[in-house]
């Protein structure tokens, strides 16, 4: 195929993905096998991006439209259901960004200033919770909270704000806060 021949075809698959805009949503089909996602001008099936991918849980796109993300439910070894064990990011030029720290992420949000912040811990049982920042573009650990799943002491660190947006577990509030 001749050079310019061959830079056209280029074009016409990067220019649309280039072209796309922000993203404006997202709609998970009710036995979470699938996931489309949205842009002003189109509608397309965020891909599967694990071997052992069985759905798509806990959508949501970024305040400024420029990322789309999910968890991806995978199959496990000791459990009879898919765990929400990688994080996915789509950015708006179609690139992804994944974020898989062994653990499942029972809860994650988008934070300012390009992070995102996720909940961790294991399937059952009493265990360590682990809360991280992480900065999406160089996928760099910013901010990192640990609680016990069973210590709801007062005496529990000073929690820092992004925790809050995904807390379900350890931190207590301070009477008067």
């Amino acid at each position: 195929m001749k050079p310019l021949a061959r830079l056209a075809l280029l074009c016409l698959f990067v220019a649309p993905a280039a072209q796309a805009g922000p993203f404006v949503g997202s709609t998970l089909s009710a036995d979470r096998a699938s996931l489309v996602v949205r842009t002003a001008d189109e509608s397309f099936p965020a891909p599967k991006t694990e071997a052992e991918q069985r759905g798509f849980d806990q959508p949501q796109v970024s305040s400024d439209g420029k990322f789309v993300g999910w968890v991806a439910l995978e199959t496990s070894c000791c459990t009879s259901y898919p765990l929400p064990i990688t994080l996915v990011l789509l950015r708006d030029d179609r690139s992804l960004f994944r974020f898989d720290e062994g653990l499942p992420i029972w809860a994650w949000k988008f934070e300012q200033g390009g992070t995102v912040a996720f909940r961790q811990r294991t399937t059952h049982g009493t265990s360590t919770v682990t809360y991280n920042l992480i900065r999406i573009r160089d996928r760099k650990l910013i901010g990192q909270y640990e609680c016990f799943s069973e210590d709801a002491s007062s005496e529990t660190p000073r929690v820092p704000n992004w925790v809050w947006s995904i807390a379900d577990e350890c931190p207590v509030r301070p009477a008067g806060r």
